[in-house]
Parts: structure tokens; sequence; C-alpha cells
């Protein structure tokens, strides 16, 4: 297992345990390792959706949206967002 492929596991565990800051924590070292990674941007997004970082949700779903746009919840996650971070006219497009 590459060190990348185990803080997205982590991550996808700490998330599904309900921790979300360790579950964000994994993910920024996933991001450090690569930045462009869909995965560890969309666990982000969620777990930043979860503690109501709605911005940085956003931001995140943002650099996966192949991602967003294949699961409609994780597409109203990005909308509400958007439309909680003061950007309705781009949730409601």
């Amino acid at each position: 297992m590459t060190e990348l492929t185990f803080h997205i596991t982590e991550a996808q565990t700490c998330f599904n345990d309900k921790q979300y800051a360790r579950a964000l924590e994994h993910c920024l070292k996933a991001l450090k390792l690569d930045a462009a990674n869909a995965m560890a941007h969309l666990v982000a997004g969620l777990a930043c959706y979860s503690t109501d970082d709605f911005a940085q949700c956003a931001a995140h779903l943002e650099q996966c949206m192949d991602k967003v746009k294949k699961t409609p919840d994780h597409w109203e996650h990005y909308a509400v967002s958007l439309a909680l971070d003061n950007r309705l006219p781009e949730a409601i497009k």
C-alpha cells in the first residue's frame, strides 16, 4: 500500500466513523502527495460539509466535479455549500 492510498483509506474510514477532523487531516496529507487526487478532494469536501465549513467544502468539491456530478447526494452537498457560502447564483445554475 502506498502512502497516498493509506491516507485516502484512513480518510474514508474516519469519515465513515464520523471523525471528520481526522478524515480531513488524512485528506490533506494525501493532497500533499497528489494535489489533484479526486478521491482525497471528495472526502475532504464531504468532511468539510459535515463540519459546516461550506467554503472549503465547495473548494474541494470543485476539484473533483466528475465524481460530484455522478452522485446526486454529492451534487446536493455542493449546491448547499455554495448557497451557504453566499454563492447562491452559482448554486441555482
